[in-house]
């Protein structure tokens, strides 16, 4: 998968490019979250979050490989 182009399109509103950013990342984002909280609900809302994050912060994040899990668990990390 192409991060950054992916990334890219979510943020010019490709609802399907930010879908597939979810599906990829969502399991395993939330049981990180989940491990740190221990709150069901509150995994959810910072886990939710978390994407909303990812995209205000997405134009000037500088990675050379675009977004990885290890952004959204600091984005996560942050939050909680």
């Amino acid at each position: 998968m192409a991060d950054r182009p992916l990334l890219e399109r979510a943020l010019s509103g490709g609802r399907d490019a930010l879908e597939g950013i979810c599906q990829a990342t969502w399991r395993n984002l939330y049981s990180f979250v989940y491990w740190r909280v221990q709150n069901r609900e509150d995994a959810q809302d910072i886990t939710q979050e978390t994407y909303a994050h990812l995209l205000r912060a997405a134009p000037v994040v500088e990675t050379r490989d675009g977004w990885r899990l290890g952004l959204l668990r600091t984005i996560a990390l942050n939050l909680a």
